[in-house]
């Protein structure tokens, strides 16, 4: 998988990706906390351009092979507007 900018590990907002680490459409703000299938995550990168209009959202995840199998999924969100625990 290519690289496509010269920081991989640091989000829009400037965090550190890790557990929790969510790319969000541009409406929602930074630390707006999501919740997808009983995980909450919070909002702390962008996604690409061509997706930033849309519902979509990238869930950040350390292992590739990981990535690869939960793939493109169609799921509910909940958009929280306070903090969630």
């Amino acid at each position: 998988f290519p690289v496509t900018i010269p920081t991989p590990f640091i989000t829009a907002n400037g965090d550190t990706v890790g557990e929790g680490t969510i790319a969000c459409p541009a409406r929602l703000k930074f630390g707006t906390p999501v919740e997808i299938e009983g995980k909450v995550y919070h909002c702390n990168d962008r996604m690409n351009a061509r997706y930033r209009q849309g519902n979509y959202f990238d869930i950040w995840s350390p292992d590739t092979k990981e990535a690869i199998n939960w793939g493109r999924q169609t799921v509910d969100v909940i958009i929280y507007h306070s903090p969630v625990e």
